[in-house]
């Protein structure tokens, strides 16, 4: 099976563009835990998103969809389904919510897509993949039965919400693995365009109306700490000939956990 994740991107312009998609990464690396026989490529530049669809015709495209890259997004995903008409098109990130704002302009933006994925993705997307992999066999078509699909809903052609089960969220991180460790994202390390992406720690005890991590409800989730330092260190030696570069941390309260000194005394060391 040959699986695409992208966080798509015009070209080399935007601070968005530059940063290593760490969230397909984690989906990446966990999917190839889980199930290793799957091929998974994760890429951004939209330029190298079309070269990859022309040339290897992916099974499953899986999206993740941002406020600035949505058009952009479904661009892509429409010219996937034209190449291969049996792509099967997953949408997840922060823009997939079954409570949009307008559901009229979210109904055209998605209706073409064969599953949404709303929430955390790693344990949804594994499902999914398990389960396609499992109707492949036994049909040409592939339709996925939507009750054994947690977190997965898509858009019937009454623009009706279809709705699996809720998963709960991961409870513990040691189960997914670093992208980076594993050389999923090699590529982007090697680029020098590139900046990188880490995180240490899921969510936020605090429920500020002002962030949007604020309407999350949740217990606040740390990576084991050998494996984040394993991460700083394998990033850090790969950026070793770029001084200049800036490493971003993705957590929601940096600094909230005890641990959170020694990471930041590990990344000190790395620097």
């Amino acid at each position: 099976l040959e699986v695409l994740l992208i966080d798509p991107c015009f070209g080399d312009i935007g601070l968005a563009n530059e940063i290593i998609p760490l969230s397909v990464g984690l989906i990446g690396s966990h999917l190839k835990k889980q199930i290793p026989e799957v091929n998974v490529t994760v890429l951004k530049k939209s330029t190298d998103i079309l070269s990859f669809l022309d040339n290897k015709k992916p099974d499953v495209l899986g999206i993740c969809n941002y406020l600035w890259n949505t058009n952009l997004a479904n661009r892509l995903s429409h010219y996937a389904r034209e190449i291969n008409p049996k792509t099967y098109i997953v949408f997840g990130g922060p823009e997939v919510n079954k409570k949009p704002v307008d559901e009229k302009i979210f109904f055209q933006k998605y209706s073409h897509a064969d599953m949404l994925i709303e929430g955390e993705g790693e344990l949804a997307f594994i499902q999914l993949i398990k389960t396609y992999l499992e109707e492949r066999k036994d049909s040409k078509k592939v339709r996925l039965r939507i009750n054994e699909l947690g977190n997965c809903f898509y858009i019937n052609e009454q623009h009706q919400f279809v709705s699996g089960p809720v998963f709960s969220r991961i409870k513990h991180l040691d189960g997914v693995p670093s992208p980076y460790v594993t050389g999923l994202l090699d590529h982007f390390l090697e680029d020098a365009s590139y900046q990188p992406l880490i995180q240490t720690s899921r969510f936020c005890p605090y429920t500020c109306a002002f962030c949007v991590s604020g309407k999350n409800r949740g217990k606040l989730r740390g990576y084991p700490i050998e494996q984040i330092k394993e991460e700083l260190m394998y990033v850090s030696k790969k950026y070793s000939d770029r001084p200049h570069h800036t490493m971003y941390l993705a957590d929601e309260n940096f600094g909230i956990l005890k641990r959170d000194v020694e990471i930041a005394e590990c990344i000190k060391k790395c620097k």
